[in-house]
């Protein structure tokens, strides 16, 4: 293959053009191009003409599959690998910055600018070697420190596996000045090489000379690398921490079994120091402390910074998936927050992470709204700043807010990799805001710090704290997609964060709705605007029942057909599932994939609306994959209401005390806790568990929960005062208009009859299994016992299988007084894990003497609980 070289504006594979050249190497030059497919620049690694060699051809071709390997931070990353006619090319990452070696010769690094690159140099490595792959060519000139002072290895063109041995693998190539003994004497090589390598480069960072003298004399450099020792008097002249001292000694020990045997060892270690450095209040004093590397932070925070390898898989064929549909059952599952997932440029999965509220302190007069609206712009920007990030799947807001443990138990409980914090202190006219990636620590229940930074910008305009706050963000990543945040003018964001922090707190209200309303229509087209109006919107239907809240929702959005985004489709998406409408929300599945939706992510959805749709087994399916992704208490939560309502009473318990376990605080989960308790009778765990949601939340499904543990108790007052509640808050709610009704008549009100005729006409038009289920038992406690059954029938045609069905269908022929049928029934949600304390009510007192309930709790004297 010959190679031609490549000219400004020339196109390469129809989409890379080039604009000049960059770089020059023994075997090619380094283009400058852009990308106008992606609209972005890149860097082009193009083989010379008289390169362009089989053993060339063969170095390039294993560097380009060397890199698609790596996914690091600190590692440059590949985009694609070009043959053509014309001749080889490496697309890579685009690093706008300067190579180490000229860093160090043109400017005067400081300590701890020095000490971060050693980290960030040995973590990258760390990753490579963890591939299984040999770098073999360390040295300044092969690392790059970008605009953001970060480091990155790149020139893997002499890498090679560990594990595979070549002629070509073992000639002595590499930078001479940079060469392990070993290397130099044509050894056989293995990690411990590019330890002693690094060692050399690690000692040139620091004192910008090399530790066995002037590289001028070729021959004399290489005898002193593989005979002279190493001057440990100089290292510690220079007054150099103890556990840099001996971290040096080791990596420079001419055998490699004195050298660190492991590169994410010495990373770690490096780690400590470089930490140490920023804690310091002398770091250029390295002899006032011998810090150590293990200490505690507040028992629950472990520095810092240590990129530790991530691989990613083999390129496979894509496989055609499963086409998966989605949201909410029974208004406990609420999907919130903006759309979590993107994929890195490979296709690995990208991280989950949680962002944190930010803590935020002030001067003594420094007033407490402003101090809460800041938190609010901050939270909200780095929320945005975080979802933008390709290699990050932010996990929802509503799955981290009100958390009531540490940040290991918020990690632990919502299964992130890490959590984004943010510590704000502010003045009368500015705020030093510091920004942290924590992840688990090695050992124990500590978080240690992958990055921070710390700055100090302006309050006086909130739009302008939150575009600080998401370019910075991106600099903890050391990313340059998106630099800027898209936000309304000031006035508009003021309203907005104060809604998104009051949604926050205090939940939702009508008042949120109208506020977003009246934005302008710039405003009001911002995602996050719509995003924030719908789990509004949302929030509020759910609790009430009233569909105006979904027309004002459909009125808000977007029409239809200009949906284009992910946030704008889940939008829909939710909408078209609160109204039943699930084919309108089938065909969005699709178009979400297309967008590189995560697999999690669909799985949530599809889960959703197989619940919606009665497809109980198929919703475990879907999200017991989820669990398997993320075993976090939302996921656990899903899955224990989707085995729940397939009538696997069991394992639905199993699930909701996995997430009880990871979150015992999260209301949410002790909510269905109390129902699985109280659906199998166990009525004085499910009082407790309801009693401590209602102190915190008074929705009126937990009021109708807990009315219904005091009705079967027989508390009948108590019971009747939670249902008015819940009726206040939900007053066409066909389950509390039966509560309200059924307690009424047990006890012996004779309006009883009149709420049973309220729900009658409140479901007249229904066809929906939740309406009809309810209808039913109206019309049968009003004798209309033919209307009850056609009601039960159809009802039963919808959702055949669940325990609440067969629990109906008892109640509606034991009435009409079809025995065997309300015998047959009454087995069926006993079977199903259904308390017999249900059919403690009068109006199955005919079931007694049966056999009904023989197994399932009765009284041992007269087989029925009704007579307990």
């Amino acid at each position: 293959m010959s190679t031609y070289p490549l000219h400004n504006d020339t196109v390469i594979a129809s989409r890379y053009r080039i604009q000049r050249i960059i770089g020059q190497g023994g075997m090619g030059q380094v283009y400058l191009a852009h990308d106008e497919q992606l609209e972005r620049l890149v860097a082009i690694k193009r083989l010379r003409d008289n390169h362009a060699n089989a053993d060339s051809l063969e170095r390039f071709q294993r560097e380009a599959k060397f890199l698609a390997k790596l996914n690091h931070p600190c590692i440059v990353q590949i985009y694609d690998f070009i043959e053509e006619p014309g001749g080889c090319s490496l697309v890579m990452e685009y690093i706008e910055g300067v190579n180490l070696a000229h860093k160090l010769r043109e400017e005067c690094p400081s300590t701890s600018s020095r000490l971060q690159w050693l980290h960030e140099i040995a973590a990258g490595l760390a990753c490579a070697h963890t591939a299984g792959i040999l770098h073999r060519d360390l040295k300044p000139e092969n690392i790059i420190v970008n605009q953001a002072g970060h480091a990155k290895l790149t020139d893997f063109g002499i890498a090679r596996e560990l594990s595979k041995e070549t002629e070509l693998t073992q000639a002595v190539i590499g930078s001479y000045a940079f060469m392990s003994p070993e290397q130099i004497m044509g050894d056989s090589l293995d990690f411990r090489s590019d330890l002693f390598s690094f060692g050399i480069v690690a000692y040139y960072i620091l004192f910008n000379a090399h530790p066995f003298g002037v590289t001028n004399n070729a021959l004399k450099l290489l005898q002193d690398i593989t005979h002279t020792p190493l001057n440990v008097v100089n290292l510690e002249a220079n007054g150099l921490p103890p556990q840099l001292v001996q971290l040096l000694s080791g990596l420079l020990a001419k055998q490699r079994e004195l050298r660190p045997q492991n590169s994410q060892q010495v990373s770690d270690t490096l780690n400590g120091i470089y930490q140490w450095d920023l804690s310091s209040n002398d770091s250029a004093n390295w002899t006032r402390v011998t810090a150590p590397l293990e200490a505690d932070v507040g028992s629950t925070l472990e520095l810092p910074q240590n990129f530790h390898a991530q691989l990613l898989p083999a390129p496979t064929e894509k496989k055609s998936q499963r086409q998966w549909f989605a949201l909410a059952i029974v208004c406990l599952l609420l999907v919130g927050g903006a759309a979590m997932a993107y994929f890195s440029w490979f296709g690995a999965p990208a991280q989950p992470v949680a962002v944190l509220p930010p803590q935020i302190s002030a001067a003594e007069n420094f007033d407490s709204n402003e101090q809460r609206m800041i938190a609010g712009a901050v939270y909200q920007a780095a929320s945005e700043g975080a979802l933008s990030v390709p290699s990050v799947e932010l996990i929802p807001r509503f799955e981290v807010d009100g958390f009531a443990g540490s940040p290991y138990e918020l990690l632990t409980a919502v299964a992130a990799r890490e959590l984004i914090t943010s510590d704000v202190y502010c003045e009368l006219t500015w705020c030093d805001i510091t920004l942290s990636r924590l992840t688990r620590a090695a050992q124990g229940t500590r978080l240690r710090v992958v990055s921070s930074l710390t700055y100090r910008t302006l309050n006086e305009r909130y739009s302008v704290l939150a575009e600080s706050v998401y370019r910075h963000l991106h600099q903890l990543y050391d990313y340059t997609g998106d630099s800027a945040i898209r936000l309304p003018d000031e006035q508009d964001y003021k309203v907005f964060v104060d809604q998104y922090q009051a949604y926050g707190i205090n939940g939702a209200n009508t008042s949120q709705l109208s506020l977003l309303e009246a934005l302008k229509p710039d405003a009001q087209a911002w995602s996050s605007v719509q995003t924030l109006y719908r789990e509004i919107a949302l929030d509020l239907y759910h609790d009430t029942g009233e569909a105006d809240y979904l027309t004002r929702l459909q009125r808000f959005l977007p029409a239809e057909r200009h949906v284009q985004t992910e946030s704008q489709m889940l939008n829909q998406f939710a909408l078209a599932r609160a109204r039943r409408d699930y084919d309108s929300a089938r065909v969005l599945i699709p178009e979400l994939e297309a967008l590189g939706a995560s697999p999690l992510k669909i799985a949530e959805l599809n889960g959703l609306l197989a619940l919606s749709e009665g497809e109980y087994k198929t919703a475990v399916n879907y999200f017991g994959d989820g669990v398997q992704l993320r075993s976090s208490v939302q996921n656990h939560f899903r899955l224990s209401m989707a085995y729940w309502l397939s009538g696997d009473v069991k394992a639905a318990w199993v699930h909701i005390e996995k997430a009880y376990a990871l979150n015992p605080s999260d209301h949410k989960t002790n909510s269905f806790r109390g129902v699985i308790a109280l659906w199998e009778g166990r009525l004085p765990e499910a009082r407790e568990a309801l009693e401590q949601v209602l102190e915190h939340e008074r929705s009126a499904i937990v009021l109708n929960n807990l009315g219904l543990v005091y009705m079967l108790e027989q508390q009948y007052p108590k019971a009747q005062s939670l249902f008015q509640e819940a009726l206040v808050r939900a007053p066409d709610d066909p389950q509390t208009l039966l509560n309200v009704a059924d307690t009424a008549l047990l006890m012996g009100d004779a309006g009883a009859q009149e709420q049973y005729r309220q729900l009658i006409k409140a479901t007249e038009s229904a066809t929906d299994a939740f309406s009809l289920r309810a209808r039913s038992q109206a019309l049968a406690q009003l004798g209309q016992s033919r209307a009850a059954v056609q009601a039960y029938q159809q009802m039963r045609e919808l959702d055949p299988n669940s325990g609440d069905t067969h629990y109906a269908g008892a109640l509606v022929y034991t009435l009409a007084g079809e025995r065997i049928s309300a015998q047959l029934s009454a087995r069926e949600a006993l079977n199903s894990g259904m308390g017999a304390v249900w059919f403690s009510m009068p109006w199955f007192q005919s079931l007694c003497g049966e056999g009904v309930f023989t197994q399932a709790g009765g009284s041992a004297a007269t087989d029925c609980p009704a007579a307990q």
